[in-house]
């Protein structure tokens, strides 16, 4: 039988995916949307990546 288990990230291990919700060219097909996303930009689609979250 496997075992399995269970890891909590810590705060820097979320680097990368900051660096992708930053970036306008890679989030540019989440532009435009009508949307009420804590920290979406409507006009380059970016997120922002609060610490406390």
């Amino acid at each position: 039988m496997m075992k399995i288990s269970f890891h909590v990230p810590d705060l820097n291990e979320y680097e990368y995916e900051q660096q992708l919700e930053s970036d306008p060219l890679s989030m540019s097909y989440n532009a435009g949307y009508d949307v009420s996303y804590p920290g979406y930009h409507y006009d380059s689609g970016c997120i922002d990546f609060p610490e406390e979250r």
